[in-house]
């Protein structure tokens, strides 16, 4: 067995074994939500942020992988535009939470909340894929080499921008609670408009936005002329490595905390629209536009296979931080983002 393999392998059993434990853990403990969030957040303000710092400190772009950061991007825009048109052709027939609204007891201020939120998670979940190392990124690496690895890093460059600039403020103004909370009758209007602008604010500057300032940070550095460290290339690889593998038992152990068995069956039909989006929407128009740039403007292999690898991957763990942090609908996050990794490795891999 080669080394990939063996990783590769190794990083399965590491994203498995965590989730089944989480799952487990979910039906004894007695707060999961409540250890969810703590072990996300930590994650996320810990080995996020010093992962961010050291890749963005260490790219080296050159033009021949220019089109790369605008790439994920359209990749971003794509499956975005791609969940408002699949709502569209496919609408539920039900309620935003598989039940028929008018046999809700909810009142109908908190159901159109809740459509709200479920749309948006929707919209997350289908905007953000898992480009990073866990898995496109991983799959750049064992079909391209390690050239495919650093082209995958080149191509996130848009990651954290959208990520902690558009995808946490839009969670944390839409899940936290409805506009009707803000005006509440105890309040006055300048109270009010002061939460508004707190709200607002908090949005933006956050701790859960530390990967975000550590990858200006690493941007300012370079900018500044200074160099990122160099020590041991082997044992530079062997820490990043490490550092990998405990983010994503971390991350994994807790989306076990938030899965459902049940839930998964019952936004069944969000998945199938997640699927249509993912793995047929999103790669074909992308195919076609690489063939039509390729004919004006000469694109090298290496970047094109790594846009086409990247343009097939499943929902990203990151739409299931965003439900878990903010108050969306973080069962059908977590629903999306299983159900189309599973059906992405057995259905997709394959083929590639």
């Amino acid at each position: 067995m080669s080394a990939v393999s063996f990783k590769f392998i190794l990083l399965q059993i590491f994203i498995i074994i965590p989730f089944v434990c989480g799952s487990w853990l979910r039906g004894h403990l007695l707060n999961p939500d409540i250890w969810n969030k703590r072990l996300i957040r930590f994650t996320l303000i810990s080995l996020e942020p010093l992962f961010a710092i050291w890749v963005v400190w260490g790219l080296e772009l050159n033009r021949n992988h220019i089109l790369l950061p605008p790439a994920g991007f359209v990749l971003v825009l794509l499956g975005l535009l791609g969940g408002f048109l699949i709502l569209k052709l496919l609408p539920t027939e039900s309620g935003p939470d598989g039940y028929s609204v008018n046999e809700s007891n909810e009142p109908k201020s908190d159901s159109i909340a809740s459509e709200k939120n479920h749309r948006l998670t929707f919209y997350i979940s289908s905007s953000l894929s898992n480009h990073g190392f866990t898995l496109g990124g991983f799959l750049c690496f064992l079909l391209l080499g390690e050239e495919g690895l650093a082209l995958s890093y080149i191509m996130l460059v848009y990651f954290y921008p959208y990520v902690f600039l558009v995808v946490f403020p839009l969670a944390r103004l839409s899940g936290q609670q409805p506009e009707s909370d803000l005006i509440a009758a105890d309040l006055t209007p300048e109270e009010t408009r002061r939460r508004r602008r707190r709200k607002i604010r908090e949005a933006f500057l956050s701790w859960n936005h530390l990967p975000l300032y550590g990858a200006m940070l690493a941007l300012v550095l370079r900018a500044m002329g200074f160099e990122r460290p160099h020590y041991d290339r082997q044992l530079e690889e062997r820490v990043l490595e490490s550092m990998l593998f405990v983010a994503v038992v971390l991350y994994y152990f807790s989306l076990g905390l938030a899965f459902s068995a049940g839930a998964f069956w019952l936004y069944r039909g969000d998945l199938l629209r997640l699927c249509l989006v993912k793995f047929l929407f999103v790669p074909i128009v992308v195919w076609l536009a690489l063939f039509g740039i390729d004919a004006i403007w000469s694109v090298s292999a290496s970047v094109a296979n790594v846009i086409l690898i990247e343009a097939i991957t499943p929902a990203a763990i990151y739409s299931v931080i965003a439900g878990v942090l903010y108050g969306l609908k973080r069962e059908l996050a977590a629903s999306l983002f299983v159900g189309s990794t599973i059906i992405f490795l057995i259905l997709i891999v394959p083929f590639l």
